[in-house]
């Protein structure tokens, strides 16, 4: 039994977009008009992943990162109709400014403030980010063991709803809806998986919401049989599981 998980949409960069810049402030004395950009390290992850957010507040017109004042994390799960402070942490005047540990519980829209400042005798203006949504699946746990009965449970908030099983012959396309099961009042689930000759290839998913997008694992089902001269033997097959995400 092999379990893979599938991640949607995994973003592997930091800072994304963000064009190198000069590390010296201005040279002139000024009041500037300031920009922030930010990143997500993932753009999909599962529920109770950390990640980072990278942002970097900069003079567009100057082509230098701000001395000073400060960055803020806000995280919004209402698409940006009300905001929460996460995290502030001072600039970093020559680099990103990384956020370590965001850890979405649902869908979360992130952006990110900055303060605005004086240095000697610049002025640079406060600025917001565009917003970056991280999306969430419910996490779905499995067999660690070779077996042909999956159960598991499905969190956060999945009591008494559906998981959706399709297959195929073919590991990546052709598949089939096999069965729906749901789960019991504490969101776990248990199902027998048939024992049909050859190889077979499943995959569980839970239902998107509001809240969540759509989670669960692949699984590779091996099923063989052999006969022998005086009685027929059935070997034990194997299954092999992939996490979604």
């Amino acid at each position: 039994m092999r379990i893979s998980r599938v991640t949607a949409g995994l973003v592997t960069a930091g800072l994304l977009g963000l064009a190198p810049v000069a590390v010296t402030a201005p040279a002139h004395a000024a009041d500037y008009t300031t920009a922030v950009q930010v990143g997500a390290q993932y753009a999909a992850l599962t529920y109770g992943t950390a990640g980072y957010v990278d942002a970097a507040a900069y003079v567009p017109a100057a082509s230098a990162y701000v001395p000073t004042g400060t960055l803020t994390l806000e995280a919004s799960t209402n698409q940006g109709q009300s905001w929460t402070a996460l995290s502030t942490l001072d600039v970093n005047p020559s680099d990103a400014t990384r956020f370590n540990n965001v850890k979405p519980q649902q869908n979360t829209t992130y952006r990110v403030s900055y303060s605005g400042g004086v240095y000697g005798s610049d002025t640079f203006q406060a600025s917001t980010s565009a917003t970056r949504t991280v999306k969430v699946a419910r996490k779905v746990t499995f067999p660690k063991k070779n077996t042909f009965t999956m159960k598991g449970k499905v969190t956060p908030k999945y009591a008494n709803k559906k998981i959706v099983i399709t297959v195929s012959k073919r590991k990546t396309s052709g598949f089939k809806k096999f069965k729906t099961i749901k789960t019991n009042g504490q969101g776990a689930y248990k199902i027998a998986m048939p024992k049909k000759r050859g190889t077979f290839y499943y995959r569980f998913r839970t239902v998107a919401d509001k809240q969540y997008i759509a989670g669960g694992f692949n699984l590779k089902l091996t099923y063989t049989v052999r006969y022998r001269r005086t009685a027929p033997g059935v070997s034990p097959g194997t299954s092999t599981i992939a996490p979604l995400i």
